[in-house]
């Protein structure tokens, strides 16, 4: 039976944790491009992809992490992320 609809999980690790693994994808191709440690460009790059498949839920996962993440990088990708499709949105959180 095809599925009707997809979902997508985000987990951003602050810190490497050993043994857990984050994915690097190609949105074109559809397919995962490579495995990627945990660390701060990889949470960059997993929310960058995020703000390209940005619904309700992930509007809110991404302002939150605007407004409270404890590196200043991550806020600045997250803020990037919600201007692809919620420009609006992303200039009106004060962090």
């Amino acid at each position: 039976m095809p599925v009707n609809d997809f979902s997508i999980s985000l987990n951003l690790l602050g810190t490497p944790i050993e043994g857990s693994k984050q994915y690097i994808f190609d949105l074109e191709s559809g397919r995962i491009e490579s495995i990627l440690r945990a660390n701060h460009i990889g949470q960059c790059w997993i929310i960058e992809a995020a703000g390209y498949i940005c619904d309700d839920n992930v509007t809110d996962v991404l302002a939150t992490i605007v407004k409270s993440h404890r590196s200043l990088e991550t806020r600045d990708a997250a803020r990037k992320a919600l201007s692809v499709r919620y420009p609006e949105v992303a200039l009106g959180i004060n962090e």
